[in-house]
């Protein structure tokens, strides 16, 4: 279709203050199907009923195999397989946040330049007011005046909407985010040094109760030998002998029903002049039984840090989601 010169000059007629209003209907117009289209694609990915897998559900470290323990060095590259996907996700909080710095700067040196674009328009108005004088667009010079003002008004305007609603929250959400992401990964890193300082406390003490148990073997073959000894030396001594008649094993073994072993060991070294030995192996088991309760204490101790472990890691993932 051609355009005739009455259509263009109708076309070109309209103020342009009254265009930034068009915009704003034409952004509403814009919200208002990107709402109608965003709850389309909701109900397209709700229809089946299964909602949005979670990260905590489907990234967070199996716990099924030792290889994923949250007891190894967080620092170790070969050793560490626990919390990957926390580390990426804790980083990719990073690369965000830098970025959206960057568009912040961005758009605030946009608004700058808006800002000084208007400023300069208004200073030559004048320029503009002495160009038009004396020619036929004197006419029109007070529609020129009040289309040249509202568009410097609006981009003013522009320039401080910029400011206040794009340039400041995004660039407070921006280092809010790097924020929260460094103290919810921290809080992972500390339940982590905890875990291993558990871990290393509980196969310290399980160390010690190996070494008791080797003492107490000890303690308990320099009885046997002892007991040797003294019946070999009653035997050679008929007069000993006599006096004291050695005592079977088995006779000391039926009085392990009557009383505890302690004063079972007791009455034995008593009866054999053994005392000494019989003490150093009572030692020794006692030791076993207090180690291996402070072992068992540390391995429940072990148990929990790693459960904690695992609740702050999907917690960690649940926040990086949202």
């Amino acid at each position: 279709k051609d355009v005739t010169p009455e259509e263009v000059i109708d076309d070109t007629s309209v103020p342009l203050a009254n265009s930034f209003d068009d915009e704003d209907s034409n952004l509403d117009d814009a919200d208002n199907s990107a709402a109608v289209n965003n709850s389309d694609s909701k109900e397209e990915n709700n229809g089946d009923g299964e909602p949005c897998p979670r990260w905590a559900d489907v990234l967070c470290t199996p716990s099924s195999a030792a290889v994923f323990t949250p007891t190894a060095d967080i620092n170790s590259l070969k050793q560490n397989m626990h919390g990957w996907a926390l580390k990426i996700a804790y980083d990719r909080t990073k690369v965000l946040s830098r970025t959206g710095k960057n568009c912040s700067q961005l758009l605030s040196d946009i608004a700058t330049l808006n800002d000084e674009l208007g400023n300069a328009m208004l200073k030559l108005r004048p320029t503009l007011d002495s160009a038009v004088s004396g020619t036929p667009l004197d006419n029109f010079s007070t529609d020129i005046n009040a289309c040249f003002l509202s568009f410097v008004k609006q981009t003013h305007e522009m320039a401080a909407c910029t400011q206040d609603d794009i340039v400041r929250p995004c660039s407070e959400y921006s280092a809010t985010l790097v924020d929260e992401g460094a103290q919810v990964y921290s809080r992972y890193t500390e339940s982590r040094l905890r875990c291993l300082q558990a871990r290393k406390d509980a196969l310290k003490m399980r160390q010690r109760c190996e070494a008791s148990v080797k003492d107490a073997e000890g303690a308990a073959q320099a009885l046997r030998n002892a007991r040797m000894s003294k019946r070999k030396s009653n035997s050679d001594n008929p007069t000993t002998a006599a006096v004291m008649p050695p005592q079977s094993v088995e006779e000391v073994d039926d009085g392990e029903s009557e009383s505890n072993l302690e004063e079972t060991l007791k009455r034995f070294g008593k009866t054999h002049g053994l005392v000494k030995n019989c003490e150093a192996v009572a030692c020794a088991l006692a030791d076993i039984e207090a180690s291996e309760k402070k072992y068992v204490a540390l391995v429940e101790a072990e148990n929990t840090a790693v459960t904690d472990v695992q609740d702050i890691e999907r917690n960690a993932l649940d926040a990086a989601q949202k």
